[in-house]
């Protein structure tokens, strides 16, 4: 037997003993010692809205009045198929109020980390309901937007302009929750008692 022929031999008694071991103290450890199976707890819908309050629509940028309606039109493609393999893998199966609720404040800006713990699912559960979701979403709201209609942005960007104190906020045709989509240079003028200061300019770019 050559050197390394003599090392892999080693290397493989070593870890048959390892295994050994653990299977030695594995069987001396009492079984009221050992973890428990992690059961995960998720509160009803009903109290999580309740429990949001008032703060529901700051939340999930919707308030339930819409997330319900948005909810109606996706239950469908975004509920468990398969309650009864739910039930066995995790306990309660995860419900499309849920998924709704876990990817509405992710996409507000939510931790994965906080959400995730807040509904009792793991993480990768919790990218598979939001891509679910969002899969959703695309599939059932088809969103028409005028990009080469100038005389139809002209609309839109007066629109916006006239929501905005004075009228300051020029050259925005859309927002998604705090990111504004601009077709031109934005030009704000700060108002103070009447009197107008230079205004400051944004570069804006559609993705």
């Amino acid at each position: 037997m050559d050197e390394q022929e003599l090392v892999l031999e080693v290397a493989k008694r070593r870890r048959v003993v390892a295994a050994a071991a653990y299977l030695c103290l594995d069987a001396l450890t009492p079984r009221e010692e050992r973890s428990p199976r992690l059961v995960r707890t998720r509160a009803e819908w009903s109290e999580h809205v309740a429990f949001a309050g008032r703060n529901f629509r700051r939340m999930y940028r919707l308030d339930l009045a819409g997330f319900n309606c948005l909810l109606e039109m996706i239950h469908e493609e975004i509920s468990t198929q398969n309650v009864a393999m739910a039930r066995r893998s995790s306990g309660v199966e995860v419900s499309a109020e849920a998924r709704l609720a876990m990817t509405l404040r992710y996409l507000a800006g939510g931790s994965f980390l906080d959400i995730q713990l807040v509904h009792g699912v793991s993480q990768p559960e919790f990218f598979r309901s939001v891509w679910r979701v969002v899969d959703a979403i695309n599939s059932a709201l088809k969103i028409d937007f005028p990009i080469d209609d100038m005389e139809e942005l002209d609309k839109i960007e007066t629109g916006f302009a006239k929501k905005s104190r004075h009228q300051v906020l020029r050259g925005v045709v859309g927002t998604v929750d705090v990111s504004s989509f601009g077709r031109r240079t934005l030009e704000v003028q700060s108002t103070t008692r009447g009197a107008t200061t230079a205004p400051a300019r944004k570069s804006l770019a559609c993705s």
